[in-house]
């Protein structure tokens, strides 16, 4: 019989590094893999969040606006990503309650090209100096960046204070384990990070309004 994990074991799941891209680069926009393990974060870590947004009927604009500004969706790739299940989920109801697909435009990136080389025109000697040129292009490409390996509870922090409303004290009391406890400032950057990264505009106060909750809690009476 299997077993529920420790607490511990959890803990170090989440301290494994998530490989955002495969190439190593990333787009200067916020980036669509980042974007898909959130959704799924949020899924796994704030569930109440689902839950609710599985009661939003499709084209009900304002008690959808009401589900984002409660949770923190009010990004335009969220919140456009939230409509678009709510008509998924109608359709395809044995994915109810599960994140399928990110909204949102796809990013191709523009890499640098070599022509080849003109042997009536161009010497060895010159085309050495543009292949060099060419390989340093191809080391860092034009609007792309490095891609960050950031560690698998940033994205669990990052759901739990902006969707589930989690201060940093839980957080910290969360995850410490017997050798450490993370502070405010390590909680606050990796939040950040992870932010820029996924696209979320992160949200002041630390506790969801009573009056928003209350108003949830009427839409699904």
């Amino acid at each position: 019989m299997s077993q529920k994990p420790s607490q511990r074991a959890q803990r170090l799941a989440g301290r494994r590094r998530v490989a955002i891209s495969r190439s190593g680069f990333i787009g200067e926009d916020p980036d669509p893999r980042a974007q898909e393990i959130f959704l799924h974060t949020v899924a796994r870590c704030v569930p109440e969040a689902m839950r609710a947004l599985e009661t939003v009927a499709p084209g009900d604009d304002a008690r959808l606006r009401i589900w984002a500004s409660a949770y923190g969706f009010t990004d335009h790739w969220a919140l456009r990503t939230a409509e678009a299940h709510v008509t998924f989920w109608r359709d395809a109801p044995e994915f109810r309650g599960r994140w399928a697909f990110v909204s949102g435009a796809t990013w191709v990136p523009v890499l640098p090209t070599l022509a080849p080389r003109d042997h009536l025109k161009e010497s060895q000697a010159e085309f050495k100096v543009r292949l060099r040129a060419f390989e340093q292009q191809m080391r860092t490409p034009p609007g792309l960046r490095r891609a960050p390996t950031p560690e698998a509870r940033h994205f669990e922090w990052l759901a739990l204070h902006h969707v589930g409303r989690w201060t940093y004290d839980r957080i910290a009391e969360r995850y410490q384990t017997r050798r450490s406890i993370p502070d405010r400032p390590e909680i606050s950057d990796a939040m950040k990070a992870i932010a820029v990264l996924v696209g979320v505009t992160l949200r002041p106060g630390r506790g969801r309004k009573l009056a928003t909750r209350r108003a949830i809690h009427r839409q699904q009476i």
